[in-house]
């Protein structure tokens, strides 16, 4: 097995085929998302679909192990569906 490593947005972008815009507007989303729950007094959590928060911060820039994204790919529903359980 491979060393862990931290993997910054353009990494992950290129592993889920997308975008760096389209994950920041992805993540910008989800934030959105889970503080409008928060404000409605809801847990405000994250779903499958939602891209998990990065396991640190370098300055401004997030980063993420190659495991936490990993995981995460293995568990997302199918990305070209969108999720509407529970709704």
């Amino acid at each position: 097995m491979s060393k862990d490593e931290y993997i910054d947005s353009a990494e992950v972008a290129e592993l889920l085929g997308i975008t760096p815009q389209a994950l920041r507007v992805k993540r910008a989303r989800t934030k959105s998302r889970i503080e409008a729950e928060r404000l409605a007094g809801k847990p405000g959590t994250l779903t499958l679909s939602d891209v998990p928060d990065p396991d640190i911060d370098k300055g401004r820039s997030p980063l993420w192990l190659r495991s936490t994204i990993d995981r995460w790919v293995a568990v997302r529903p199918d990305p070209g569906r969108r999720n509407t359980q529970n709704r």
